[in-house]
């Protein structure tokens, strides 16, 4: 139970880091298309032409590192069900393991409760025996 609930937590952080991923992903492509929107939109006079060539060299990074994190995210989203995967046959490999080990304590708790019982029994079959020694010995010991 505890390897289940591991797999399910290891499964619960990838799927946040996809989480966070797809949220850097939208938000570098709002500010690629609200700086290629500002370009678009500004009338170029001659003097401003140096800016408009730095805003455009700006969204290109952006396009750049836009699809450099999505192709990252992708990856990332390819891995997973090798990943769940894996954690299920291990999940799998680790119950199969606790069911041989609850196997194997019950198998020693019944032979040790036998070894338990029959040590009883040889003290019980050893204090009557003793008993019945000390009774004949006090008896012999009387008859002279």
């Amino acid at each position: 139970m505890l390897v289940a609930a591991g797999a399910l937590v290891c499964a619960s952080l990838q799927q946040q880091k996809v989480q966070a991923l797809k949220l850097q992903v939208n938000r570098v492509q709002a500010a690629a298309q609200a700086a290629f929107n500002t370009a678009n939109n500004l009338r170029i006079p001659k003097d401003v032409s140096a800016d408009l060539a730095s805003l455009e060299a700006t969204v290109n990074k952006l396009r750049a590192a836009n699809e450099a994190r999505q192709q990252s995210f992708n990856e990332e989203i390819k891995k997973l069900p090798a990943l769940e995967n894996r954690l299920a046959e291990q999940a799998t490999a680790l119950a199969s393991k606790q069911t041989e080990l609850d196997r194997e304590i019950k198998s020693f708790q019944a032979t040790e409760e036998k070894r338990f019982s029959t040590t009883i029994t040889v003290l019980k079959n050893q204090d009557r025996i003793l008993r019945q020694l000390v009774e004949r010995n006090s008896e012999s010991s009387k008859e002279p």
